[in-house]
């Protein structure tokens, strides 16, 4: 084989090879680019759960006291307003998919409590509804349940990941 053609499948050869290369370095970041994109919508959607366990008590109060037709009026100094059939449309959406929501959560919470009852440890759920149901603090909870101090809040972390299922499906699942 001549010198001059030995060099030049060399050099093809040379470029395949860095080709390879340079496609299982692309496809490496791109894996690595969707794996973080996952990983920050994970904790999205966790962070999600946390702020709708927290928020639980604002949010029913919310659906109760919002006014959002006129019939719920209460002053008389509103009358003049009355029988125009007036509404605030935000409020009212606002008012449902608040009430949406909080009909899901509270499924979700009759579905962890009959899971933890089953597996006979209805109190880490105990203390996931006093801590964002009833408002106990994780001291409090502690002395209750005659337990570590940051057990109660190991407990609600298990439960806020559980509760992300249950809400947001399969953007709740750790890895998929």
């Amino acid at each position: 084989l001549h010198p001059r053609v030995r060099r030049q499948r060399q050099m093809c050869i040379r470029d395949r090879e860095k080709e390879k290369n340079e496609e299982t370095f692309v496809k490496k970041v791109v894996q690595t680019a969707l794996e973080a994109e996952r990983q920050i919508r994970r904790q999205q959607v966790l962070h999600n759960t946390r702020m709708l366990m927290e928020e639980y008590i604002e949010m029913k109060r919310h659906i109760e006291s919002a006014v959002s037709e006129e019939e719920e009026l209460k002053e008389e100094q509103y009358d003049v307003f009355r029988g125009e059939g007036a509404h605030l449309g935000s409020v009212r959406r606002s008012k449902m998919k608040t009430a949406m929501m909080i009909a899901n959560i509270d499924r979700a919470m009759e579905e962890l409590r009959a899971e933890y009852e089953t597996k006979e440890m209805v109190y880490k759920y105990d203390a996931f509804k006093m801590h964002y149901i009833d408002g106990v603090s994780y001291e409090e909870i502690a002395d209750i349940q005659n337990c570590g101090k940051n057990t109660p809040s190991r407990w609600s972390k298990e439960l806020i990941r559980k509760m992300s299922v249950k809400l947001f499906g399969i953007d709740g699942v750790e890895k998929y």
